[in-house]
């Protein structure tokens, strides 16, 4: 399993690697750039079980061989139930950004998986969230956490972005492979 990491805010622009037990971390911070209107899901019809291995744009600090639909820009998001910086506040406004909605009382991270009325599968899906159990994939253990999934590749990898696995309000990204990806819960907006 490798891990990517990369943190953003709109301060600075710097970025950095480093390899720790085996897993890869990389940080990046963006100095703001706008974000992308090109909607794949739209343009091409990509849907729920599909795959995209090209297309969409680079944004500083994304994984090489993966990419983003738009980039992500904070700058405009609420934080009305959400508390802002948090993971559910991240993953409810990154969708909203799709015309995704979740309702804004999903929970903690780990609850949304359990939100009557929306459906869930284990199949990677990309524009759902993930809902990690407490202590799932080095989750909170008592919390859980939601992550936002950015790209699903043909060899069922996935990419994820989500906030405040490297600290409050922090935008990171993680990949996971295709057998990893398969144990988890993704909760399907409306």
């Amino acid at each position: 399993m490798l891990f990517l990491f990369v943190g953003a805010s709109s301060i600075t622009s710097t970025s950095s690697a480093s390899v720790i037990e085996g897993q890869t971390y990389v940080e990046h911070w963006s100095d703001g750039e706008a974000y992308s209107h090109n909607l794949l899901v739209h343009r091409y019809g990509i849907t729920a079980g599909q795959s995209r291995d090209g297309g969409g744009v680079t944004a500083s600090g994304v994984p090489d061989g993966y990419s983003l639909v738009k980039t992500i820009d904070t700058s405009g998001y609420t934080a009305t139930s959400y508390p802002w910086g948090q993971c559910t506040w991240f993953v409810y406004n990154r969708a909203k950004e799709f015309g995704i909605s979740y309702d804004m009382y999903m929970g903690n991270g780990g609850d949304w998986r359990n939100k009557a009325g929306y459906q869930t599968t284990h199949t990677p899906t990309e524009h759902s969230a993930i809902s990690f159990a407490p202590g799932q994939a080095n989750s909170d253990p008592t919390y859980g956490h939601v992550v936002f999934v950015e790209q699903v590749k043909s060899d069922g990898s996935i990419l994820v972005s989500e906030s405040n696995a490297l600290g409050l309000g922090v935008i990171s990204y993680r990949v996971f492979d295709a057998e990893t990806a398969k144990q988890f819960t993704y909760v399907i907006g409306k």
